[in-house]
């Protein structure tokens, strides 16, 4: 709450204060609507909401940037519908590709091995 007061106060000062609360607002209402996109693939893993806070925190950037381009399509109505399948489709493959990393760090840090994450890219296969 605090933070859509700030938002709102921004937003009433002329030109420029609209633009960057909206800014700002698309980019706070995107990362949550990446934890909500990315829902279904985590709590079927049996994580948390702190879990999925956590992971995806490790890749803000391609989270934010996914929820805010979802966020400012969902805002117009024609949109929103024809976007809905590809977003939920993009959160399942954002939450793999996290999912995957953070396999690969947490395998990494119990062995004390560093080069578990690129075992692929070492042996040549292709499979990365």
């Amino acid at each position: 709450i605090p933070a859509s007061l700030a938002l709102l106060l921004l937003g009433l000062i002329p030109f420029v204060g609209t633009a960057v609360a909206w800014t700002l607002g698309a980019l706070i209402g995107g990362w949550f609507v990446a934890l909500e996109f990315t829902a279904v693939p985590f709590d079927r893993r049996g994580l948390r909401l702190r879990d999925r806070r956590r992971i995806l925190a490790r890749h803000r950037a391609q989270t934010v940037g996914f929820g805010a381009m979802a966020f400012v399509m969902s805002a117009f109505a024609p949109l929103a519908v024809l976007m809905m399948p590809s977003a939920v489709a993009g959160g399942t493959l954002l939450a793999r590709a996290a999912l995957d990393e953070d396999e690969r760090i947490t395998l990494a840090t119990s062995t004390g091995d560093h080069a578990v994450g690129t075992a692929h890219e070492a042996a040549g296969d292709g499979s990365s």
